[in-house]
């Protein structure tokens, strides 16, 4: 729903500049979710006994991944060969249509090709950044569960000094802003939210992390505030510090509603369905929304058409994403576990 506020703000809505900034720092909502994947792949490796848990964590996450992506590739070709779509905002460019960069995306290796990065599926680069992070998680996990307590407190730190020193030596090549850079975008600058995640866990399973909802509440906005402030005046430098903050911020907003223990369903629901969501909700948040402002311009408030056109996007992107979780998700996960089946079938009939 952060994103959705962000990408929302970009259509041609006449907002004042504050607001604008304020509103495109819903960016950070893929720093969360990268926060709570990291939280949840543990959480679920950690309750798995299996003997072959690596091989079927690949293929778990593939076809969780994977089916959802290529519908993605497929949609935003079409797209992208629509004038009517790409009228006021270009959504997808039919140029970015290069084999190399559909050949990467459909391999899911485009995280590390620049050119493929973000230009085939909108958003897409958040994907190639969770995949690489799939292929470290197994031996991140096995390092993590070897590690000493005062060791897990310094891996995000030291991740933030490796994604800190990745981006200075990129500023001196390329003076250039580049908060949506190949940089930003990558596992050298992301890799430090994961971290923050499976530390959460593990602080968690040692009970070293333990506060007051109100003191986690408290740390969380002093920290979100910091995190905003500077990606306003660093972000020409140092794109790494307010990613890592962001991030450690949302470590104390989850022990926060951890702690009180109440559940929002309509939440739950939207979190279940957030990956759908990301991907389809851009086809609503530029091509509709843009539509819909030139045709009601002048005619409402510009908060009041920003509002109503957030709840647009949602509505249509979850109403989307509910289709796709029943006839494209959940398919593709029962696959998954089926081949998981036939290869532990195959491997104890080939013991017998």
């Amino acid at each position: 729903m952060l994103v959705i506020i962000c990408h929302v703000s970009q259509s041609q809505i006449d907002l004042n500049s504050l607001s604008r900034v304020i509103f495109d720092f819903g960016k950070m909502g893929v720093q969360l979710f990268f926060f709570l994947s990291a939280y949840t792949l543990c959480l679920s490796m950690d309750s798995r006994k299996e003997q072959y848990f690596i091989r079927n964590f690949y293929i778990r996450r593939y076809f969780r991944i994977a089916p959802l992506y290529y519908l993605g590739i497929f949609i935003y070709f079409l797209v992208s060969t629509s004038p009517f779509l790409n009228h006021y905002i270009v959504v997808s460019n039919d140029k970015s249509y290069t084999t190399l960069n559909i050949l990467s995306n459909f391999l899911l290796i485009h995280g590390v090709i620049p050119s493929a990065n973000n230009s085939i599926v909108p958003g897409g680069w958040s994907i190639g950044t969770e995949i690489i992070f799939y292929l470290m998680f197994p031996s991140l996990f096995l390092f993590y569960k070897n590690l000493n307590l005062k060791f897990i407190y310094i891996l995000p730190i030291l991740g933030l000094l490796m994604a800190t020193l990745f981006s200075l030596v990129v500023y001196s090549f390329d003076k250039n802003e580049f908060t949506n850079s190949f940089y930003y975008y990558s596992i050298f600058n992301q890799l430090q939210i994961f971290l923050i995640g499976m530390s959460c866990y593990f602080l968690e399973m040692s009970d070293s992390i333990v506060f007051s909802p109100l003191k986690s509440g408290l740390i969380f906005v002093i920290l979100i505030g910091l995190s905003f402030m500077i990606s306003v005046e660093l972000k020409k430098i140092n794109v790494s510090l307010f990613v890592f903050l962001a991030g450690l911020s949302f470590l104390f907003l989850f022990k926060f509603f951890k702690k009180i223990n109440y559940t929002f369903n309509a939440l739950q629901r939207i979190g279940e369905l957030s990956f759908s969501i990301y991907i389809f909700h851009f086809l609503f948040a530029y091509p509709l929304v843009t539509h819909f402002v030139h045709f009601a311009d002048g005619k409402t408030n510009s908060y009041i058409l920003f509002t109503t056109s957030v709840i647009i996007v949602i509505v249509f992107s979850t109403g989307l994403a509910i289709f796709s979780e029943r006839f494209i998700e959940q398919p593709g996960i029962k696959l998954g576990k089926k081949l998981i089946k036939m290869i532990d079938s195959y491997s104890l009939s080939t013991k017998n």
